[in-house]
């Protein structure tokens, strides 16, 4: 099964070292801004199927913004990408939500917390709201840690192949009208 995964935020929270850390199993302390993509090809197995992730890093700036029909466009998951340190952040998940392309997209969506390793600024109930009411995956993380890492792009992998999937001991199921789970 191939999946095409794009990673979706504003600069400097952590999508490209997120990906590095994935392929690479290594973190890396400085990492230089994406310029348009870079693209990724990952294989995970999921209950003893191949997993084929495509992924797609895109670069934060705004002047990229006019890409992101070709970046989304076919796209199995969306991560929406943000830095648990800096509001900012948080601010551009919500207008990248707003853009027309995001909305008509059928893809699984995923809001993605970086950097839990550093003193968070951003409430989690509050995130946590903003992901249920957005019929969000939730999930945070440390992209120091490529258990974190893996952890996630396993759950993602899961969910698209498997759309009936348990997850605290909630039956989640695919909608494809809304591009959610629910129980």
């Amino acid at each position: 099964m191939n999946y095409k995964i794009v990673l979706l935020g504003a600069s400097f929270v952590g999508k490209s070292t997120i990906i590095k850390q994935l392929m690479y199993n290594q973190f890396y302390e400085k990492t230089e801004s994406t310029i348009g993509c870079s693209f990724f090809k990952k294989k995970l197995m999921v209950n003893d199927k191949e997993v084929w992730l495509h992924i797609i890093d895109t670069a934060g700036s705004q002047r990229f913004n006019t890409l992101l029909p070709m970046y989304v466009k076919g796209a199995h998951a969306i991560l929406f990408v943000y830095d648990v340190t800096n509001l900012e952040s948080f601010d551009k998940i919500k207008l990248l939500l707003n853009d027309k392309t995001i909305q008509q997209s059928n893809a699984t969506m995923f809001l993605i917390g970086n950097k839990l390793d550093l003193p968070r600024v951003i409430d989690f109930n509050e995130v946590k709201s903003f992901a249920k009411e957005h019929l969000m995956h939730h999930h945070e993380l440390t992209a120091t840690s490529y258990h974190d890492v893996k952890q996630l792009f396993m759950t993602v992998a899961s969910l698209l192949s498997y759309p009936q999937s348990i997850e605290n001991n909630v039956v989640l199921t695919n909608n494809k009208k809304t591009n959610c789970c629910y129980s």
